[in-house]
């Protein structure tokens, strides 16, 4: 592939593309006309999964593209995604219409003689980052590396390129020149950015004093009706045998000539810098460094200079490597100077650098004893996880052979975990995480996910190794009883009086303001003072923590001097309106700039979907739906 030259637009390409937006406006206006229908329809001819216009999707395209999905997320998630809970989220229908929605631009850009030259793709593919190596150049090798990797021929990968960039084109197409009326942006920035300041007292629930003891029927009847936070949780009794690459490489045996040879491969690496202990002068102009450096010079102290020239002693840099002094010009003059020497005058952002040289530590490179421990526990990690899927197949063989986990764990030196009681969360009964808990989330959601008396299957846990597990014993979930919880059910519902009592005393308060009595004396009778918060959106950015979401609403619902209340954790809050704070869009023009540019975001995909939607209509979908349930249970 050849180096490609920057294509110009000539007259005729420019015209060319205003009858392309034209055209898609026509179609735009006549799909209005037609309306939107139901894609989803039974009885295609053949087995093909999908038909948009005479274009058939077939299902090893579909199952293809669906993998890759599937393991996109499972790979982000970190965990196993059934075929159930694939269905659940939606996946395939997203994977399918994604599909459906490509088909229909292509054949739009068809219909409407959109076409990109063999020039444009090449220039877009050398333009690729992925494809450039150390130096920033587009490099051939790579390309072809990933290429394979990907299981893409080079002539597919161009032909895809040559889509998307077509596709591109549509795009740009139907959302150019979209502008968001300046009354709207004017008044949607004013709305989001309104500030107030308000007058605050907090009534605390810890001051509520003569709060009742509860009989033993409310506590019944509390308990009861929060049975939610006095269940158990369903607990899983589980044995286990963990193989990841730390525990095994204890193992692994390396030989002296394997850890010599990586030595000498990796020199490099145990190459220890030279450090300085270095001390500097900054001043302000070069005419007062080089009358520094030249009184330092005839013999006058380093610390003198200082404390004359800049009132203060010099500053202490420490002992450092050179690729530690922030600033290149200062780091290269400081490490050219000899011990107990000082640079010559150097500039730098900051000002006029002299580097005194205390003390150098001359670089060296670790001998073979020193890189030795480090370069074993290496090795071993290295060796332990190419063993480590070997290890778990002779571990499945001996299950399959009708040893228990416990003793194929046994024949092969492993270790087989025993867990009393977790929780899907990772607990014991007693709240505390469970020790030593094997692979994280992704054990204990095939933990849950498991039948009790059977083995798993050998599972990656994420994180380079593997595990098989048993589910010994599942304790369900359950309402722990009265008498277990009542120290618990008790502090509950006195807290709950407490809030209530709270509550109660903030609308007498906030009712007495209302007809004129001053806050701060309102207050005072009931040991709280008045606060004036900071100013803040309808969001309540700049409240803080104080003043609760419902609070903030009902301030912005309030006139300057109006009086409203609201529970918050702490108790209840009474809010009195001090002010209001308009925001002036001219004085903030990187905030209307981005609201701006959210607005066309939103407006763009509102297009584009409506246009979707039209090109659904105009070329006809029709979708097996039986054989994409078919699909995406397989």
């Amino acid at each position: 592939m050849p180096e490609p030259t920057k294509p110009k637009h000539t007259l005729k390409e420019i015209v060319a593309r205003i009858i392309v937006i034209v055209m898609f406006g026509m179609l735009i206006m006549s799909f209005a006309v037609w309306g939107i229908g139901d894609i989803f329809r039974r009885g295609i001819r053949t087995q093909s999964l999908a038909e948009v216009g005479s274009v058939r999707i077939m299902p090893m395209e579909f199952q293809s593209q669906y993998q890759r999905e599937l393991h996109r997320l499972q790979t982000m998630l970190q965990t196993d995604i059934s075929a159930e809970r694939a269905r659940q989220l939606g996946l395939p229908q997203r994977v399918l219409r994604e599909m459906v929605g490509r088909v229909l631009y292509d054949l739009a850009a068809r219909d409407a003689g959109v076409a990109v030259s063999d020039e444009v793709v090449r220039q877009a593919i050398f333009d690729n980052p992925s494809f450039r190596n150390s130096e920033g150049k587009f490099d051939r090798g790579v390309f072809e590396s990933l290429l394979n990797s990907a299981g893409y021929t080079e002539e597919h990968f161009v032909e895809l390129t040559r889509q998307d960039i077509i596709r591109g084109q549509v795009t740009e197409a139907i959302t150019a020149g979209g502008a968001v009326p300046h009354v709207l942006l004017d008044d949607l920035f004013r709305y989001r950015n309104e500030r107030r300041t308000a007058e605050t007292v907090l009534v605390s629930s810890a001051q509520m004093k003569d709060i009742a003891t509860p009989s033993e029927a409310e506590l019944a009847a509390y308990h009861k009706d929060h049975a939610q936070s006095y269940t158990a949780p369903e607990y899983r009794a589980v044995t286990a045998v963990a193989l990841t690459p730390q525990a095994i490489a204890a193992r692994m045996e390396v030989s002296e000539d394997k850890l010599k040879d990586e030595y000498e491969a990796r020199l490099g690496e145990f190459k220890v810098p030279e450090e300085r202990t270095l001390r500097q002068i900054i001043l302000k102009d070069e005419a007062g460094a080089k009358d520094a450096a030249d009184r330092i010079a005839k013999g006058e102290s380093f610390d003198r200079v200082a404390e004359e020239l800049t009132g203060k002693p010099p500053l202490d840099l420490g002992t450092v490597k050179q690729a530690d002094v922030p600033m290149p010009e200062l780091a290269a003059a400081a490490f050219a100077a000899a011990e107990g020497g000082v640079s010559e005058p150097i500039h730098t952002p900051l000002g006029w650098h002299l580097a005194q040289v205390v003390k150098i530590v001359p670089g060296r490179t670790e001998s073979f004893e020193e890189a030795k421990p480090k370069l074993t526990q290496e090795l071993q990690l290295r060796e332990a996880s190419d063993a480590i899927y070997d290890l778990g197949n002779r571990l499945e063989d001996a299950l399959g052979g009708g040893s228990s986990l416990e003793e194929a764990a046994k024949k092969l030196d492993l270790k087989a975990v025993k867990i009393a009681a977790v929780d899907g969360k990772g607990l014991a009964p007693d709240g505390k995480p469970v020790a030593d808990l094997p692979a994280g989330a992704k054990f204990l959601a095939t933990a849950f996910a498991s039948d009790a008396g059977r083995d798993s299957d050998l599972t990656e846990d994420g994180q380079g190794g593997y595990f098989i597990l048993r589910v010994d014993k599942v304790v369900p979930s359950e309402l722990r009883p009265l008498a277990a919880v009542k120290d618990k059910v008790l502090a509950d519902w006195q807290d709950e009086a407490r809030r209530k009592a709270a509550e109660k005393v903030a609308q007498a308060i906030a009712e007495k303001a209302r007809s004129g009595a001053d806050l701060a004396a309102l207050a005072k009778e009931n040991g709280a003072s008045v606060a004036t918060t900071a100013p803040f959106t309808r969001t309540g950015q700049g409240a803080g923590a104080g003043l609760p979401p419902e609070l903030v609403a009902s301030l912005f619902a309030a006139k300057v001097g109006d009086v409203t209340s609201a529970p918050s954790p702490q108790g209840a809050v009474v809010a009195k309106l001090a002010s209001v704070i308009p925001a002036e869009a001219a004085s903030d023009a990187a905030g209307m700039q981005q609201l701006d540019t959210q607005l066309r975001g939103t407006m763009d995909a509102d297009l584009l979907n409506s246009f979707t939607d039209a090109l659904r209509q105009r070329y006809g979908v029709e979708i097996d739906e039986a054989l994409l349930n078919s699909l995406a249970g397989s």
